[in-house]
């Protein structure tokens, strides 16, 4: 009986250091799977301010210019220089706004530029346009630069070329059906884009380089106070008018930046001190 209870015994331990092993090697497998994830997660890149057309090239970090002409140029097709943003000393702020027009909201923000004698740049969706299309003719008769922002919303990288064509040109007619005017600018929804879509649509992409980030706050003073703290020398401010709260941030954040002595411009006067256009 005692023999029996020592190889119980010895068993135990033997499934004791056993399983113990069997821990050690999965916690091991786990730790090692998360550094090697982390090893290949990509570095986030910082959106770019304005790409203007055929830059975006000089804006692909991982790639040479070579393999950048290989891709997007298979024919032998070469792409021109990229031009280059000149230094200046000016403080400008160029306010844009996205997928407007919409009603209220986007009335109170014509209002508050009247109101500072500010211009502004509005990119639209065709849909809204069609819903209304009064306001966007005062947009454009009180002013303001008008551009597309496709027609509902997609991301126009993951659009077949006919689709992504049929987003670009459908909302260029609705803009010039209201306003007598194509619009030359071309602001991709989700900042994603590529060379074909700039180069086939024969439009200036526009980007920003300062997110509002009025979509996540909802909150016009907090909204206010991001901006402020990430406002660059030359800025292009990305805003939506279609929310109240950012409204409420363009009625008092105009006066904030006129003390800091910020001038305003709109897209087509930020490409021409910019020496972009």
């Amino acid at each position: 009986m005692r023999k029996i209870r020592k190889v119980y015994k010895l068993q135990y331990k033997r499934l004791i250091v056993l399983l113990g092993l069997v821990v050690m090697m999965l916690v091991g497998v786990i730790a090692g799977g998360v550094f090697i994830a982390n090893q290949m997660t990509p570095e986030e890149k910082k959106p770019v301010a304005v790409y203007t057309k055929h830059t975006a090239l000089r804006n692909e970090e991982r790639q040479t210019a070579a393999q950048i002409t290989d891709q997007y140029f298979p024919n032998g097709k070469k792409p021109p220089e990229p031009k280059v943003p000149i230094k200046t000393d000016r403080k400008i702020i160029a306010l844009t706004f996205d997928d407007g027009p919409g009603n209220n909201s986007t009335q109170r923000i014509l209002d508050s530029l009247e109101k500072h004698n500010v211009k502004a740049t509005f990119f639209v969706l065709g849909s809204k346009v069609e819903q209304n299309p009064d306001m966007l003719k005062q947009i454009h008769d009180e002013g303001h630069e008008i551009g597309n922002h496709s027609y509902n919303h997609p991301d126009l990288t993951k659009l077949t070329h006919e689709e992504m064509m049929s987003q670009i040109t459908n909302t260029n007619q609705l803009i010039k059906d209201n306003t007598g005017e194509t619009p030359k600018y071309l602001r991709p929804p989700y900042g994603a884009f590529t060379p074909d879509i700039e180069l086939s649509s024969g439009m200036t992409v526009i980007l920003w380089n300062v997110d509002s980030n009025d979509w996540r706050l909802r909150d016009g003073p907090k909204t206010k106070d991001f901006v402020l703290q990430h406002l660059q020398p030359q800025s292009v401010i990305l805003f939506h008018d279609i929310y109240e709260s950012s409204a409420d941030t363009v009625e008092h954040l105009i006066p904030a930046l006129k003390e800091q002595g910020y001038e305003f411009v709109t897209m087509s006067e930020y490409l021409e001190i910019m020496g972009l256009d």
